[in-house]
């Protein structure tokens, strides 16, 4: 199930995020993008089903945060946002929203 949390930002599990991928970027498109966390501290998700929803959110420069446990880090590429829980990935995306206010 993908849910719409506050400030904006998208929140789904690894297994409603493989359900519901091509529908999820239809919403992201229409809503003119969110920011987007995906959990995945219960299933790690291949790099290919979710490199092309990586690649949007930077086009479209909103954030995307991944959950995963801390061991298995190395997973993805250095360069995306990997945080163990889901309140340090929305501190994180909080901090990037007040930067992109700010115009920082």
């Amino acid at each position: 199930m993908i849910n719409w949390e506050e400030n904006q930002i998208v929140f789904c599990r690894s297994t409603d995020f493989l359900k519901e991928e091509k529908n999820l970027l239809i919403q992201l498109k229409e809503k003119s993008g969110k920011d987007l966390i995906i959990d995945c501290s219960l299933n790690i998700l291949p790099l290919k089903s979710i490199k092309f929803i990586e690649t949007f959110q930077r086009n479209s420069n909103y954030c995307f945060v991944i959950i995963i446990p801390l061991g298995m880090k190395h997973s993805y590429p250095s360069e995306w946002v990997v945080v163990p829980t889901k309140k340090e990935a929305l501190d994180f995306i909080v901090y990037e929203q007040m930067q992109r206010d700010l115009g920082i």
